[in-house]
C-alpha cells in the first residue's frame, strides 16, 4: 500500500524549515492523478509555504503499473525495499531501475506501448554509433548526447527525441522492422532472454551500457 511520508526540509531559497510530502510508491493503475504528475515531472515540484518559491525536490519511490505489469524503481540501484511490492503477485512483472527523470518517463512510455526496452536500447545505441561514424566522431556534424523514446508514430516507425551536443534537439524516426529483428535476436539468445544479471537485486538497469554489453554478446554468438 502506498504510504505518504512527511519530511522536514530547508527551503533552498529562503532557508526556512517546512514540510515535504513524498510517496514511497505510486500505483499508476489506482491513482491516475499521481501517474500524470510522474509523467510530467511535477511530482517533484514543491512550493515553499514561507516564500512561495517552487523548487524541484527529488526523492526515491517505486512506480507500479498493474495494467502493463511493470515496476520502475526511481532511486539508487539496489535500494528498493521489497516490502513495497511483496504483497503483490509479481511473477509476470518486469523490474527496472531509473536514475533520472528522463529515464523514468521513458521506461513508462516504453512499457505502456508494450515494447521491449532492451531492444530499444540496442536500437538507440546502434543509431548513435551510426551517426558518430557518419560525422567522423562529431567532426562534420553534431552527435547525440541523449536519445529518448517518445511514441509509436505508426505501424512502421517509432519517434525519438534526440538531444544533440551543440545543436538543437529534434525528433527522429526509427524503423519498427529493425526493432522487431533486435527483439528476435534477444529472444533467441539464452543469456539475454534471461537478462544480464547486474548483481544489485531484482531491478535491472537497461541503458546504453547494458546495450553495449548485449551487442557484444550477440556479436560473439553470431560468430560462434
Amino acid at each position: 500500500m502506498a504510504k505518504q511520508i512527511i519530511k522536514e526540509i530547508e527551503c533552498p531559497n529562503c532557508k526556512e524549515k517546512a514540510e515535504l510530502k513524498m510517496w514511497d510508491s505510486i500505483n499508476a493503475s489506482l491513482n491516475s492523478g499521481l501517474k500524470e504528475k510522474v509523467k510530467n515531472g511535477t511530482i517533484f515540484d514543491w512550493q515553499c509555504p514561507h516564500c512561495g518559491k517552487t523548487a524541484r525536490i527529488m526523492y526515491p519511490f517505486l512506480y507500479i503499473d498493474m495494467l502493463h505489469y511493470f515496476m520502475v524503481w526511481f532511486g539508487a540501484e539496489g535500494q528498493c525495499d521489497p516490502e513495497l511490492y511483496q504483497s503483490m503477485d509479481v511473477e509476470e512483472y518486469q523490474f527496472r531501475n531509473a536514475r533520472t527523470v528522463n529515464e523514468l518517463v521513458e521506461k513508462i512510455a516504453i512499457f505502456e506501448n508494450d515494447l521491449d526496452d532492451r531492444a530499444l536500447e540496442i536500437q538507440k545505441l546502434s543509431i548513435v554509433q551510426a551517426i558518430y561514424r557518419r560525422t567522423e566522431g562529431g567532426k562534420t556534424g553534431p552527435v547525440p548526447g541523449l536519445m529518448l523514446f517518445r511514441q509509436k508514430q505508426d505501424e512502421e516507425n517509432f519517434l525519438f527525441s534526440v538531444f544533440f551536443q551543440n545543436a538543437p534537439a529534434q525528433m527522429m524516426r526509427a524503423s519498427m522492422a529493425t526493432y522487431h529483428q533486435i527483439a528476435k535476436d534477444i529472444s533467441d539468445s539464452p543469456s539475454l532472454a534471461k537478462g544480464i544479471e547486474d548483481g544489485k537485486g531484482k531491478f535491472q538497469t537497461i541503458d546504453f551500457q547494458w546495450a553495449k554489453t548485449a551487442i557484444g554478446i550477440l556479436g560473439a554468438q553470431k560468430k560462434s
